[in-house]
C-alpha cells in the first residue's frame, strides 16, 4: 500500500505550491511574477501526477480489494471523484503553464487559479481526514 508518511509528505509539498500561487494572487503581483507563477504551475502539475500515481496504482486498489467495506466504499469514491478533479487541474495548466497566457488575462488567471486551489485544498482536507486513516 502507499506509504502513508509519503502521501503525507507529498501532500505537505503540494501546499506549498499551493500557498505560493495564492500568496500571488493580486493583479500587481500576477504581472509582476507571471514566468515564476507559470514555473510553480507546472511543478505542482508533476508533484500532483506523482502523487496521483502513488494512489492509482498502490492506496485505491489496495483499500478496494480489502476486507473493511467502509475502507473499500470511501477508497471507490475517492478514485471515482479524483478524476474530474484532475482532468480540471489538466485543463488549468494547459490554460496557464506559460507566463504569456497567465497575461492574456490576468482577471480570468485568478479567478480560475482561486476554484483551482480551492478544490485542491478540499481534496487533499478529506484525503487527510477520510481517507488516510484507513492506512
Amino acid at each position: 500500500m502507499g506509504n502513508k508518511n509519503d502521501l503525507i509528505r507529498q501532500h505537505k509539498e503540494i501546499g506549498e505550491i499551493i500557498h505560493v500561487l495564492k500568496s500571488n494572487l493580486q493583479e500587481s503581483k500576477v504581472r509582476a511574477e507571471a514566468s515564476q507563477l507559470a514555473q510553480n504551475i507546472n511543478f505542482l502539475a508533476g508533484k500532483l501526477r506523482i502523487h496521483l500515481l502513488a494512489e492509482d496504482e498502490s492506496l485505491y486498489p489496495k483499500l478496494m480489494s480489502g476486507t473493511d467495506v467502509k475502507g473499500k466504499e470511501i477508497a471507490e469514491r475517492f478514485s471515482k471523484e479524483m478524476g474530474s478533479l484532475a482532468q480540471g487541474f489538466t485543463d488549468y495548466k494547459v490554460k496557464y503553464n506559460i507566463s504569456s497566457k497567465i497575461l492574456s488575462d490576468t482577471d480570468a488567471y485568478i479567478k480560475d487559479t482561486k476554484i483551482i486551489i480551492e478544490a485542491l485544498e478540499n481534496r487533499i482536507t478529506r484525503e487527510d481526514n477520510e481517507l488516510y486513516i484507513l492506512l
